[in-house]
């Protein structure tokens, strides 16, 4: 059972660290290092200002729509 656990904890690092977030009209990449494994897209409005989209979903069927190491929104996942 501690293997399993671990083995979980391992899959879920491995689903976060693999994401790919999108960018649109960003010199560079804004997000901060903690979030640039995230499934969203990053819309630039000014230098030091952006908006975050994110998948929206209220319940998650698990499934995603393509590969989920793809950008946003091939990323997210399926919505039941």
């Amino acid at each position: 059972m501690k293997r399993f656990a671990v083995f979980c904890i391992f899959l879920l690092f491995v689903h976060y660290s693999m994401q790919v977030p999108k960018y649109e009209n960003c010199v560079s990449e804004v997000l901060p290092a903690k979030d640039r494994q995230r499934c969203v897209k990053v819309t630039c409005t000014s230098q030091n200002k952006y908006n975050i989209e994110e998948c929206s979903c209220a319940k998650d069927a698990g499934q995603h729509l393509g590969e989920r190491h793809s950008e946003y929104p091939v990323c997210c996942a399926r919505c039941k």
